[in-house]
């Protein structure tokens, strides 16, 4: 569990500043629709085994 935190907080450490950008739009903006698109496949694979591995660990 400790490695797929580590991984998971270096993956947000590198994008970190898109990530702060994207949020302060949300803040100014209001959050729109959220529309997947292909490139979100492996991300929304990691949320779905993330979110698998910790409901096994609870």
């Amino acid at each position: 569990m400790n490695q797929v935190f580590e991984q998971t907080a270096l993956t947000f450490e590198e994008d970190k500043v898109v990530i702060e950008a994207q949020y302060r739009n949300q803040q100014r903006f209001g959050e729109g629709p959220q529309i997947d698109i292909r490139v979100d496949v492996g991300a929304n694979r990691t949320r779905r085994i993330i979110a698998g591995l910790t409901a096994v660990g609870r």
